[in-house]
């Protein structure tokens, strides 16, 4: 409802009010514009030229919505309002001068005051219409105790509550593939408290499978994940299990079940943007997709290993020394002795899933000497299902060889069954400019 008093300051229709509210979790202020600044200045434009009084009112409960009231030049004193008639005539004290058309307007009897200083007026009557809508026909008889003729032809006659705004704490960030990011959504805003904080990934590179976690179980391990995501929390974790462009959105809910982004309150839109590069001289990343493994990310899957072979390696598995670097090898002393940035890493390795895996090499050795490259090479570890499960059957591997940072090969084949041995590609590094020559050879080994 609208209050009505005769304390209230005359306020000109050139400039609706703009103002600062608090809100209500204090995390921040904001400007708060009132909205439909055509219909405000047509709604009351008659009230204000007679000398009306205009006042702004907050709702009660916390609720930041407003209304309106109309006074006729009364003022404090117990003097009559004056040049309310078209015949220039007051009206009286208890009565309420209201327009009817541009230049005329007439007295009304208004409610009685509970205090004699202030009247409780139902709002429906004074706006005669729905506040959140255009205009509304400007000349309609409206309601019965305040403004009539406002326009609109029924309704609530209330502005709704403000549509909370998502905001993140950054928007863009740069990071190495296989970190671990936190989302914030702190900084958003509501009327009203803010009870579901969603994160989503609205885009990933081609492969990944790591999802939005409250919290890791082993930080050491992101890939064995931890709990899901509460969106009772402003708060989310994710594990950059490839390297790539992420792109994470955000809605907020309060309590009064309002959300945004929705239908209803559609901007703003809140996202963050993360970007996972390295200059490693060499990385290489592997991922598989198995059909018949019905729930990938779960703790159950094939487990296809990734390779990586010094040139000085005449062999694979145990054969090859310490010049196969995969996962019972995974971290060899190639190179100078006692220079770390010339040795491989196993930096992730997957067990029972779609992966991924990643070898990376900071420094790679020139590979003209050796007469022969890096190679690269896929092997099908075990297909077969847990406690006398039936097999997985064909797994397809993709694999991606990045150079210094920049994506320089991406293969795939099918792998139809246990024990198949993929050899993908050759990596010759030189001063100049490093080279990927296809090898793509199929055939069958045991570790």
């Amino acid at each position: 409802m609208v209050f009505y008093t005769s304390t209230v300051h005359v306020i000109t229709p050139l400039q609706p009010p703009s103002f600062r509210y608090p809100v209500k979790d204090k995390k921040a202020e904001r400007p708060y514009l009132y909205p439909r600044v055509d219909w405000f200045i047509r709604q009351f434009s008659q009230c204000l030229n007679q000398k009306g009084r205009l006042m702004l009112v907050r709702y009660f409960m916390g609720l930041t919505i407003l209304s309106f009231g109309c006074l006729s030049d009364g003022g404090t004193s117990d003097e009559p309002a004056t040049g309310c008639r078209a015949d220039g005539g007051v009206c009286a004290r208890d009565q309420v001068c209201q327009p009817n058309a541009p230049g005329e307007s007439h007295c009304a009897d208004g409610p009685e005051a509970s205090d004699g200083s202030t009247v409780e007026i139902d709002a429906d009557s004074v706006l005669g219409g729905d506040s959140s809508a255009d205009a509304g026909g400007a000349g309609g008889t409206g309601g019965s105790g305040g403004a009539g003729g406002a326009g609109g032809a029924g309704g609530a006659g209330r502005i709704e509550t403000d549509c909370p705004i998502p905001m993140v704490g950054v928007e863009s960030i740069n990071v190495r593939p296989l970190d671990i990011i936190t989302l914030d959504g702190g900084p958003s805003t509501a009327d009203d408290d803010i009870v579901s904080y969603h994160w989503t990934v609205l885009d990933r590179p081609e492969g990944s499978v790591s999802m939005l976690l409250e919290s890791f179980s082993n930080r050491l391990r992101p890939s064995e994940g931890g709990p899901v995501d509460d969106p009772a929390t402003p708060s989310s974790s994710f594990f950059l299990d490839l390297a790539g462009d992420y792109v994470f959105g955000l809605r907020v809910t309060t309590v009064s079940g309002i959300s945004a982004p929705s239908e209803q309150c559609p901007d703003p839109v809140a996202t963050v943007v993360v970007m996972a590069r390295d200059d490693t001289g060499i990385a290489v990343e592997m991922i598989w997709d198995t059909p018949s493994d019905g729930d990938q990310t779960d703790s159950e899957g094939s487990d296809v290993d990734l390779h990586f072979r010094h040139p000085q390696g005449q062999d694979w598995f145990r054969e090859a020394g310490p010049f196969d670097c995969h996962f019972a090898n995974p971290t060899p002393d190639w190179g100078a002795v006692g220079q770390l940035d010339d040795n491989p890493s196993l930096d992730i390795d997957d067990t029972n899933g779609a992966g991924p895996e990643r070898i990376t090499l900071d420094n790679p050795e020139l590979t003209e000497p050796f007469g022969s490259g890096y190679r690269v090479a896929v092997h099908y570890y075990s297909g077969e299902g847990r406690f006398g499960a039936a097999p997985y059957g064909p797994s397809t591997a993709t694999v991606r060889v990045y150079l210094s940072g920049v994506l320089a090969s991406e293969t795939r084949r099918e792998l139809d069954e246990t024990n198949a041995f993929w050899e993908t590609v050759d990596i010759s590094w030189s001063a100049d400019e490093p080279e990927i020559v296809d090898v793509d050879a199929l055939s069958r080994r045991e570790p």
